[in-house]
Formats: structure tokens, sequence, C-alpha cells
């Protein structure tokens, strides 16, 4: 016994197209992408001590200070010294003054750069942005 499903002008497109869409969720419901985090190794030296994290890439920290660029690293790690510059930033529609630090020997990878940082409270070990990311 052989079936046969005869369908005619319009009804037969929707048919096919309402197919493609449930195929489609199906797909998306197994295939569902999943957040990529990408993070960097950094480390650095502070009164003779190594100090390694994990860098998470932020593309929207693009943070400038007397043309180097600025890493924000979790405050948990904040240098014991004084510092008497600040970096004058918005974020979210707010400006925000924060202390800054240097660090000269910064190594992203095998990279060893001059750049400064701040202490914020953050999820992370440390945020960089594209202007780091990119050695």
């Amino acid at each position: 016994m052989v079936v046969t499903i005869n369908i005619s002008g319009n009804s037969g497109y929707l048919i096919v197209f309402i197919i493609y869409l449930l195929l489609v969720g199906i797909i998306y419901l197994f295939f569902k992408r999943k957040e990529i985090n990408i993070t960097y190794k950094i480390e650095f030296t502070f009164r003779n001590k190594k100090v390694k994290l994990n860098a998470f890439y932020d593309t929207g920290c693009n943070l400038l200070y007397k043309g180097y660029p600025v890493i924000i690293l979790n405050k948990k790690y904040k240098f014991d010294i004084k510092t008497y510059e600040y970096l004058n930033y918005s974020s979210g529609g707010e400006v925000l003054l924060e202390e800054i630090y240097l660090i000269n020997n910064l190594k992203i990878g095998k990279s060893e750069i001059k750049c400064y940082c701040i202490f914020l409270d953050i999820d992370y070990q440390a945020i960089i942005g594209s202007n780091l990311a990119s050695l």
C-alpha cells in the first residue's frame, strides 16, 4: 500500500516552511550557543613577588592613561602603596575617579609592556581590553 499526498498551490510552500522552522528550532535547542569567555594569562612582579592572574578579555575596556593601556585588577590584589595619580573615566554614564598605579613589567604571553592598573570590585582576577589583548 502506497500513500501519496497531493499538495497544490501555496500550501506546499507553507508546509515546507513550517518543517524548515521546526528543524531550525530543534537544531538551535541541541546546539545552543554557549557564552564564550576569552581569558589571557598575565604576570607581573610587585615587591619581588610574581603575581600570575587570569585576565578576562573585555572588548569595551580600552582605557588609556598617559598613552599607556590600563588594566583592571580585582581589589583583593591591591598594592599597599599610596599613589597620587588618579584616572578620571566614565562607566555606565557615570564619571568615576580611581587611584592608578604603574606596572613596568606586565607580561601577556611573551610580550612585556609598561601599563597602568586600577583596582575595582570585579568578578574576575583582571580585565584587559583589546589594546592589550592584541599583543
